[in-house]
């Protein structure tokens, strides 16, 4: 019922004008540099106005560790959508997967360590422990071009989650779904989800040449245990 609501506020917010206040559009400038004010003025005003909220939440989640380059992240976290091509309407309702349960965000929000699976190519399983970011609406997991589970979900983008509390080890939520991939040349999740561990950001876990891309899971079914 919260996800239904969120979408729903989200939606009929959408059609109402989306012009961020001047100070919010000043603060906004003030943590992008200039390529990233060109992605950002790309962006839809209600995904600005979303994104602004999100970067809000951050800066007071985070406080002093919110850094320039990390806000920044967050304004920009949505920016793979220019390319979607869809409607309010449409986009909305592309955003219909299964709540995840209230009881269990925890679980999502604080810095765990998932356990994702995706398909090879005769149909097996192939299990990778990775570290995750949510952004109130979506789960989004970095990882780098060259790795197996990337090459996976290009073939097939079925997968599974699954979050285990580790506090209490038969606690877990499990989440089933579909992946699409957007790069992200700048790393934008990569270090959003750094931070979240205690890291100053994720350049470190680059080797050189690598391309960073974003999953961002669609759930189809939610398990809760």
């Amino acid at each position: 019922m919260a996800r239904a609501a969120h979408l729903t506020k989200r939606f009929v917010g959408s059609l109402r004008p989306a012009r961020l206040s001047s100070d919010d559009a000043v603060w906004a400038a003030e943590q992008l540099l200039p390529a990233e004010r060109e992605l950002w003025a790309q962006m839809s005003p209600a995904d600005r106005r979303h994104a602004l909220g999100v970067a809000r939440d951050v800066e007071r989640r985070l406080g002093v560790e919110a850094t320039r380059a990390v806000l920044a992240a967050a304004l920009l976290h949505d920016v793979g959508k220019i390319d979607a091509g869809l409607g309010t309407y449409g986009r909305v309702m592309a955003t219909r997967p299964p709540p995840l349960p209230h009881a269990y965000l925890d679980l999502v929000e604080a810095p765990n360590t998932a356990v994702l699976t995706t398909l090879l190519a005769d149909g097996s399983p192939q299990a990778s422990p990775v570290w995750f970011w949510f952004d109130g609406e979506e789960i989004q997991v970095s990882t780098t071009a060259q790795r197996l589970k990337h090459r996976n979900v290009q073939r097939d983008p079925r997968v599974s989650l699954t979050i285990i509390d580790p506090t209490k080890p038969l606690r877990y939520l499990e989440i089933r779904g579909t992946v699409t991939v957007t790069a992200d040349p700048d790393g934008i999740v990569r270090d959003l989800v750094a931070v979240k561990h205690g890291y100053a950001d994720g350049t470190a876990f680059d080797p050189p040449g690598s391309k960073r891309v974003t999953f961002h899971l669609t759930p189809t079914r939610v398990i809760e245990h």
